[in-house]
């Protein structure tokens, strides 16, 4: 998950690799974490801690995808815009 997130709010570009190496770093606690989830859990009874955890991280992941959504967007405006000739406050 956090891979994803740098990712995907851009924190991860060019050479500067530090947080790619975070991200990969913290895969084999999350895979760890599945596991312990998968086989300590009951399907109809899930632990109110463990749905409010994942709640919040896949609220902070929605936020992440709205922001390169919307970036991509705009790009596409702006790109539109430079090809039509179309001033950007008319798009």
């Amino acid at each position: 998950m956090p891979l994803a997130f740098f990712v995907l709010m851009g924190m991860i570009k060019g050479d500067d690799l530090l947080l790619l190496w975070v991200g990969l770093g913290w895969m084999p606690f999350g895979i760890a974490l599945a596991v312990l989830v998968r086989f300590r859990v009951k399907e109809k009874d899930p632990p109110s801690w463990l749905m409010t955890t994942y709640s919040i991280l896949a609220f902070t992941m929605s936020i992440a995808w709205i922001n390169m959504t919307s970036d991509w967007v705009v790009s596409m405006l702006k790109l539109f815009g430079y090809v039509t000739s179309i001033p950007f406050p008319l798009l």
